[in-house]
Parts: C-alpha cells; sequence; structure tokens
C-alpha cells in the first residue's frame, strides 16, 4: 500500500514540476516577445513623427 502511495506522491510531484517548468518557459517567451514587440512599435512610432515632420515642413 504505501508503496503504491509513495509511487502516486512521486508521479503528481513530477507532474506539477514539469507544468511549472512550461508555465515559466510560456511566462519568458510572452515576457521577450512582448519587450521586441515593443521595441518595433517604437521605431513604428518614430518613423510615422517623422513623417508627419516632413509634411509639416513641406
Amino acid at each position: 500500500m504505501s508503496m503504491k502511495l509513495d509511487r502516486a506522491i512521486s508521479f503528481f510531484s513530477f507532474i506539477v514540476a514539469a507544468l511549472s517548468f512550461l508555465v515559466t518557459v510560456i511566462l519568458g517567451f510572452q515576457i521577450f516577445n512582448y519587450f521586441a514587440f515593443e521595441d518595433k512599435m517604437d521605431k513604428r512610432i518614430e518613423q510615422s513623427i517623422s513623417k508627419i515632420k516632413r509634411r509639416i515642413k513641406k
């Protein structure tokens, strides 16, 4: 009986560890993508501001 219980507890802890690892990896990718996307947005905003300034000069 205790052998089955011990095996079940170790299996459950393995599942919990795997899920937490997956969540960490997914969150890491989300944060990385957010910062990369934010950088692209800053460049787009700068380009649009420079276009508006060129139109004002004309």
